[in-house]
């Protein structure tokens, strides 16, 4: 009887054990995706566990899962409060020192080195706990290289993207032990909304930087959208990460509309912590030719840097940077390997700027002003030479949207060092091709500006002077109506040298109104749509170059675009 009742307290514990699992109870806490080089750890990959509860839990049948293998744990094995256990292929486990607890499974999942998703899943199937790693997370290039592990800073926040780092340790990584970098309490981060993409005019998925509370992400009244706030009908958490949630609406969107979603309040994954959200989204559309423009280039970074392709929404509808690709030509004059430009789903929103590089991390660090948002790191950028060469930005069917012959030469001429200066396009209005819209990025600005305003776009040097230009359009047909353009100026200081140049579209100066003439403080000039020749130039695009400069040294340059009808 005394058997039988052991017997049955046995069981019970062992039920209870299995039915008392809650997400995040046990936590993925170390990862060794890149045993090589060894530098002192098994040379085998494997995942480290780590129980967050207050109460032992059963492993037997979970699961180890990279999403294409599941590994089974095949023995009863509890999990003590606090406690640890490293899971590594069955053949290897051996490798691993006697007093670290270590469980050999038989198809262990293969980690990949640079961004995968492993998640722990209880025997029902359910995601305890999930990790998208990334070779950034070690914050260190000579470790992301192989022996070392990665390893969770504070078990209590489990969705948080910066809680991890490489270990620290000097065997590379501490299977079954503390973890060399622990530290708890850490502050948890603030769930940030990423991206809202419209999937139809009834759907949409909405990104989060972490993984939230399942239940609240569920809850459809968390959701309002547009000023007539909109509740969806559904809304649908994506495992096993529970960072992205798909949201199904009754009314439909409209095209060309710029909607807020308001979200909130959203539970943190692991704690009673709550954020709102709030961002914009709308219907995405393909872009036509000259809707999404190359409007910046940096192609000879500093040592330290990379380039980067800047690009803006000349349209009135939203485009899915996911959709756009970046080219150059070959040697030939072909067209080149074309690589897209966003890994993810990734809205570029009319009058915005969009900025793609190799390496965000140096475009952050570099211009401290960078909007962090409408930046996009691509691994391999097609090739951009020092000196000269192509920018092409085209659709993923091959339709070329915007194509910029650079050269280091559309640098301003006095320009002592070009390394580290992008190129700005000053106008969005004039075609791409025209040398003359093209400026070196300004000094006050750092030598460029990814993601904001060119430096030389409108330029107007308030503390010299201003000059204003008008109209934009005129028609020197001598019928009374804008027959000529006005370039009206007024500077702060007298005796000003001004020089007024005309350009066509190609860059060939067919004019100059004047260069560099003795000028008061305020006047107009004017230009009768004549060439040097005295002859009437031919209807299109045309740039007015505008040039002063005071006795104190004060500067104006203004560069605009105008049609001549």
């Amino acid at each position: 009887m005394k058997k039988l009742i052991l017997l049955f307290n046995a069981l019970l514990i062992c039920n209870i054990l299995l039915a008392q699992v809650d997400r995040y109870s046990v936590v993925i806490n170390e990862i060794l995706a890149d045993p090589s080089p060894v530098v002192g750890l098994p040379n085998t990959e494997f995942v480290e566990l780590k129980n967050t509860s207050s109460h032992p839990i059963n492993l037997l049948k979970w699961k180890l899962d990279n999403g294409s293998t599941k590994a089974s744990i095949p023995i009863d094995y509890i999990l003590a409060p606090d406690s640890l256990v490293v899971l590594c292929s069955k053949s290897k486990a051996i490798f691993f020192n006697s007093n670290i607890k270590t469980i050999g499974l038989g198809t262990f999942p293969s980690l990949v080195n640079d961004g995968d998703i492993i998640t722990i899943r209880d025997e029902q199937g359910n995601a305890i706990h999930a990790v998208e790693y990334i070779k950034k997370w070690y914050n260190n290039p000579i470790k992301g290289e192989g022996g070392w592990s990665l390893e969770l800073i504070d078990p209590k926040r489990p969705c948080d993207i910066n809680n991890w780092t490489a270990s620290v340790h000097y065997s590379g990584g501490t299977p079954g032990f503390e973890n060399s970098i622990y530290k708890s309490p850490g502050i948890e981060e603030t769930i940030i909304g990423l991206q809202c993409i419209a999937l139809n005019p009834n759907q949409l998925i909405m990104h989060f930087n972490q993984g939230a509370d399942s239940l609240s992400l569920s809850l459809s009244e968390n959701y309002s959208l547009g000023m007539e706030n909109i509740h969806p009908i559904t809304a649908v958490p994506i495992g096993p990460l529970f960072k992205d949630v798909e949201l199904t609406f009754n009314t439909a969107i409209t095209e060309s509309i710029v909607y807020d979603l308001n979200i909130g309040p959203i539970k943190h994954c692991s704690s009673i912590l709550q954020d709102t959200v709030n961002i914009k989204t709308g219907l995405i559309k393909l872009p036509e030719a000259n809707e999404l423009i190359i409007n910046e280039v940096l192609f000879d970074p500093p040592s330290e840097g990379a380039d980067f392709v800047e690009l803006y929404n000349n349209s009135t509808h939203i485009i899915n940077a996911k959709d756009i690709y970046l080219s150059n030509k070959n040697e030939t004059g072909e067209l080149g390997k074309s690589y897209v430009s966003a890994k993810e789903d990734l809205n570029i929103f009319p009058n915005n700027y969009f900025t793609i590089s190799t390496d965000t991390a140096f475009i952050v660090s570099h211009w401290r002003n960078t909007n962090s948002t409408n930046l996009s790191e691509i691994k391999t950028m097609p090739s951009y030479p020092d000196d000269k060469g192509q920018v092409i930005i085209l659709t993923q069917q091959g339709k070329i949207l915007d194509e910029f012959d650079y050269s280091d030469k559309l640098h301003f001429p006095l320009l002592r060092e070009k390394s580290g200066v992008s190129l700005e396009r000053i106008n969005p209005t004039v075609p791409t091709s025209t040398s003359s819209n093209w400026h070196s990025a300004s000094a006050s600005s750092g030598y460029g500006t990814p993601t904001r305003k060119n430096s030389q776009q409108d330029n107007d040097d308030s503390t010299h002077g201003s000059v204003h230009i008008m109209p934009d359009s005129f028609s020197p047909d001598n019928d009374g109506v804008d027959d000529y353009l006005t370039i009206q100026y007024n500077f702060l200081v007298p005796d000003n040298l001004m020089s007024v140049y005309v350009f066509d579209q190609n860059g060939i100066m067919v004019n100059k109104v004047i260069d560099n003439q003795l000028c008061g403080t305020n006047g107009s000039l004017f230009w009768d749509g004549l060439d040097n020749k005295k002859r009437r130039v031919s209807p299109g695009l045309y740039i007015i170059l505008v040039e002063s400069m005071d006795l104190k040294g004060g500067r104006l340059r203004i560069k605009k675009g105008i049609v001549v009808n």
